[in-house]
């Protein structure tokens, strides 16, 4: 009996494992299983969990605002725009 719940419930340090592998990558059924008791039991994983998933939405969010963009920022003075130019040439080296 002692194995079983032991299967069944996990420690909040394995749960919170387990929360950021989801964001990542597919869990197994057992996982999925033992990932849902645990947050309907315990209160401070489901607040984990749901604070993870904000700061995935922002990440995402600020990655694809990123993207948009432009590489070179618009610089009036010519001096200054080649100055950054190499500066981030000579960076990504």
């Amino acid at each position: 009996m002692k194995r079983i719940i032991h299967m069944l419930l996990l420690s909040c340090k394995r749960t919170t494992e387990l929360i950021e592998k989801k964001s990542l990558f597919q869990l197994s059924r057992k996982e999925q299983f033992q990932l849902s008791i645990h947050i309907r039991i315990c209160e401070f994983c489901t607040i984990y969990q749901q604070q993870s998933i904000l700061l995935d939405k922002i990440m995402d969010h600020q990655v694809s605002s990123l993207n948009k963009l432009p590489i070179v920022p618009h610089v009036k003075n010519e001096v200054l725009k080649s100055n950054i130019i190499f500066n981030i040439e000579a960076s990504s080296v």
